[in-house]
């Protein structure tokens, strides 16, 4: 039976865009169906993910090496990692190996070169409203809370993954004065 302790979600759908943050979600259902829709949300974008004291070793527990196609690293501080993926098969459960990780979902006309040039991305919402940026992931606090955000035009999708969270257990509420980044 599910406590008032376990996982919440709490959204906001704004004029642009569609936000939610959750926190507590451990490996199981609720994280197995955050991940399927990653995967399913990066179909036909370009993904670009950004860590942050993500050691090397421990990059297979977030991210499957097969699907890394370019990575690299800041010169003058090797804890920002910077990888293209073909897609953002992303181990949710397994976020805590990192202090943080971006994932990035752009329309396909965007090129490595040109994210790698603005990383790390803290307007989000401005390229998203822009229509440069299809939207975003996020894990802090080493996995500890998931933050997402995507144009409006992605609503039903993200209510639709709202809704099978829910039927898994997970409390859903909206929120105007939760934190999204």
């Amino acid at each position: 039976m599910k406590t008032w302790d376990d996982t919440l979600l709490t959204f906001d759908i704004k004029a642009d865009t569609v936000v939610f943050h959750c926190s507590g979600m451990e490996e199981g259902q609720e994280a197995a169906l955050l991940e399927d829709f990653l995967q399913d949300f990066s179909k036909d974008r370009q993904v670009f993910l950004h860590t942050f004291k993500l050691d090397e070793k421990d990059t297979p527990a977030l991210i499957d090496p097969r699907l890394i196609l370019q990575k690299a690293e800041m010169l003058d501080d090797p804890d920002h990692r910077f990888f293209h993926l073909s897609e953002a098969k992303l181990r949710v459960a397994h976020a805590g190996c990192a202090c943080e990780a971006e994932a990035y979902f752009f329309e396909n006309h965007l090129r490595w070169d040109d994210f790698l040039a603005s990383a790390p991305i803290r307007k989000r919402e401005a390229l998203i409203k822009a229509g440069k940026l299809s939207g975003y992931f996020i894990t802090a606090d080493c996995g500890a809370d998931y933050y997402f955000g995507c144009a409006k035009k992605y609503e039903p999708q993200v209510r639709r993954l709202w809704e099978q969270l829910a039927a898994a257990g997970c409390r859903i509420q909206r929120s105007r004065r939760a934190n999204y980044l």
